[in-house]
């Protein structure tokens, strides 16, 4: 714990200032279009009651820990993007501190820590996955953790094996609530961390941990799901990746391109030529640094062969922000390689990575760039245009799928309801259709009338008055059919 807070009055500056502009960078895209897997988690989950968030499963996955702060959020906070992304904000800069408090125990250097933290605040990746409400920066933040954990039970703590391994278990419980691929970086640091300490000679106790570890993952794990709700997940889990499953060969290709796309994810522009000079300087710090990189190195294999064998049992390739826990282990590495070089030098890349970089990836808008998927900007002035209308009330909305969701979002922080709200799409309620008087429908530019048939009021459709309007911003237009009023 001591370690979480400098001694120093210039560390504790130097700490809170790359703490306050890694807020700063991520507080700069808050308040962007919401995205679909961001609107349908707070919709399924942050929407419903607290045990349907912790163990529900509605639609896209369940990432529990983002969903429960949706839900404690919207709460306390009202419906916006802002307050449904606000916690994982905060978990994003949290994870900043994780990396220097870890770093400033196992380095014992000021600089080397704070390498870290300022890695972490600048990282175009980190800095977008702070801002999409989901699970995986949550899961980054355990993993960072839980490979600390490792690493202290490798070095040799007070602390006894056993209560390391609850505590790695209870990480790792953590971590699968954030996101179930947590498998992989969890498979990964168990099997790297039981290599090493094979080979430390340390036997019995790498068995009490271990033991500790696996029993405690598995125990609170059923805890917080409950049997029923594990089994579910894990049907959903299989069903999903039963319908992506691909080639052994192809999907193995996948997941070793999403590792050569860490890199540039993780340092964005840094990731073509000016990242081979600082990787040219880095290797040739880590020639004084090796024996504290080793086991990071070890550990980080370890992690990318256990994606590989998951990778050749499921057949289904990994995805980039899936691998985005990967950043808790090369971020280190990267600190801690540049330990060795020559003190002004380390100081002169830290300043330049502070100030410099962000004004690189932010002029360039990296951001919004490599993340557009996912996005839906015709969600925001849609919904606009249709809570200017007095009629919403009395209309059936037919919207495409993915739009419907992120239309839903903006609706429902305007504290509209609608009926059936309750899937990939707004429905319309059965029971009421003598009630509506029109449909109103969003047409993409390019694409034709939308089909309307199979509806109870379908039949009362008057196509010959039909209407539209363009709607700016959302790259289509509204289409008004009025209906003959039920016999």
């Amino acid at each position: 714990m001591r370690h979480l807070w400098p001694a120093g009055w210039g560390e504790r500056v130097a700490l809170l200032a790359t703490l306050a502009w890694a807020a700063l960078l991520r507080l700069l895209f808050l308040r962007e279009p919401i995205r679909f897997d961001e609107a349908a988690s707070a919709l399924y989950y942050g929407d419903r009651s607290l045990l349907h968030a912790l163990g529900g499963m509605s639609g896209n996955a369940n990432h529990v820990l983002a969903s429960t702060s949706i839900w404690l959020a919207v709460r306390l906070l009202g419906w916006s993007e802002a307050s449904v992304r606000l916690p994982t904000l905060l978990c994003g800069v949290a994870l900043c501190w994780i990396f220097y408090a870890g770093l400033r125990w196992y380095t014992e250097d000021a600089v080397t820590a704070l390498t870290g933290a300022c890695v972490a605040a600048v990282s175009p990746w980190l800095v977008f996955f702070s801002v999409n409400a989901r699970g995986y920066v949550w899961q980054t933040a355990f993993t960072a953790l839980l490979a600390f954990v490792v690493l202290a039970f490798l070095r040799g703590t007070r602390t006894p094996a056993g209560a390391l391994g609850l505590w790695a278990g209870a990480l790792t419980a953590a971590g699968a609530f954030a996101v179930r691929s947590m498998l992989v970086p969890a498979l990964g640091l168990f099997a790297g961390g039981a290599l090493m300490a094979a080979r430390q000679g340390a036997r019995r106790e790498a068995v009490r941990f271990h033991l500790a570890w696996a029993a405690s993952a598995a125990a609170l794990t059923l805890a917080v799901f409950s049997v029923a709700a594990a089994a579910n997940g894990l049907t959903g889990l299989m069903g999903h990746v039963e319908n992506m499953r691909q080639p052994r060969g192809v999907a193995l290709g996948e997941t070793m391109s999403a590792y050569v796309d860490v890199w540039r994810l993780l340092f964005g522009s840094l990731g073509g030529g000016a990242a081979w000079i600082a990787g040219a300087a880095l290797v040739a710090g880590s020639v004084r640094t090796w024996r504290r990189l080793l086991p990071w190195a070890a550990l980080l294999a370890a992690v990318l062969l256990a994606g590989l064998a998951v990778t050749a049992v499921l057949r289904v390739g990994l995805y980039p922000r899936v691998l985005l826990p990967l950043s808790a282990l090369l971020i280190p590495l990267l600190a801690i390689a540049a330990q060795g070089l020559p003190p002004m030098l380390r100081w002169f890349l830290v300043a330049l990575l502070v100030a410099g970089y962000p004004v690189l990836w932010l002029q360039q808008d990296l951001l919004r760039v490599r993340n557009s998927t996912g996005d839906i900007p015709a969600a925001r002035p849609l919904a606009a245009r249709l809570l200017a209308r007095p009629d919403l009330g009395e209309s059936v909305l037919v919207l495409p799928p993915i739009v419907d969701v992120g239309v839903a979002f903006y609706l429902r922080e305007a504290g509209v309801s609608r009926a059936g709200i309750d899937g990939y799409d707004l429905a319309w309620d059965p029971a009421r259709h003598c009630e509506y008087r029109q449909v109103l429908a969003f047409v993409p530019e390019g694409e034709g009338p939308p089909r309307l048939e199979g509806a109870p009021w379908s039949p009362r459709l008057v196509r010959s008055g039909m209407t539209a309007e363009p709607v700016p911003g959302a790259g289509g237009a509204l289409v008004r059919i009025p209906m003959a009023p039920c016999p």
